[in-house]
């Protein structure tokens, strides 16, 4: 089983759903993001059934439904929006930064800029 696997299950507690967690989904998304899916858009709705904010399918907010006509950026900013509007806060966009070995952007540090000294 792998450890993204290991880590959702480690973290159900006793209810009637044998698939609650306690984990947000911000943490389920960011530690199933390894996992392989044949459509990128399923890293995001796949999981929704196991974040704590969202495993009531029925009652997903608009923005989260599983739609397939919206792209892959589409689905991932959707649910951007939507985490940061629900939990009023930023943190959501530095999660994935603190993975090691994950970058969606190069960073520019200690590189000189074509308008340094202007």
């Amino acid at each position: 089983m792998p450890p993204s696997y290991e880590d959702l299950f480690e973290s159900r507690v006793a209810t009637d759903s044998p698939w609650y967690t306690e984990a947000g989904i911000l943490e389920v998304v960011i530690k199933a993001l390894d996992l392989d899916a044949t459509d990128p858009r399923d890293k995001i709705f796949a999981m929704l059934q196991f974040g704590r904010e969202t495993r009531g399918l029925g009652m997903l907010p608009p923005e989260l439904i599983p739609d397939y006509r919206m792209s892959t950026s589409e689905v991932f900013s959707s649910l951007t929006k939507w985490w940061i509007r629900e939990h009023q806060s930023l943190r959501t966009l530095s999660a994935i930064q603190a993975l090691e070995g994950r970058n969606w952007q190069e960073s520019c540090w200690g590189r000189t800029s074509k308008h340094a000294g202007e």
